[in-house]
């Protein structure tokens, strides 16, 4: 990220114990995390659902959950695309 609003270790992307479970935590950043046009409480773990938005600070650059399911993928500017791959 080349905006100075965005640090180093800002936020992290946790996959949880289902295949289709996705969790975003602020790492308490001193500029914070959205989703949605909702700020991230500091170190709690916010569940991410396909088609939803996320950033960081006062980044532009928004990211955009969807989950693959291999037959199409949407193209938008900046996709998160998670596969969910069944036994």
């Amino acid at each position: 990220f080349d905006d100075l609003s965005v640090e180093p270790v800002h936020a992290a992307l946790i996959h949880g114990s289902k295949n289709d479970e996705i969790f975003l935590i602020d790492l308490d950043s001193a500029h914070g995390s959205y989703i949605d046009f909702n700020k991230v409480a500091p170190f709690k773990c916010t569940k991410l659902e396909d088609g939803m938005e996320f950033w960081f600070g006062y980044s532009s650059e928004k990211w955009t959950l969807r989950w693959h399911d291999g037959i199409e993928v949407r193209k938008d500017n900046r996709l998160l695309i998670l596969f969910n791959f069944v036994d």
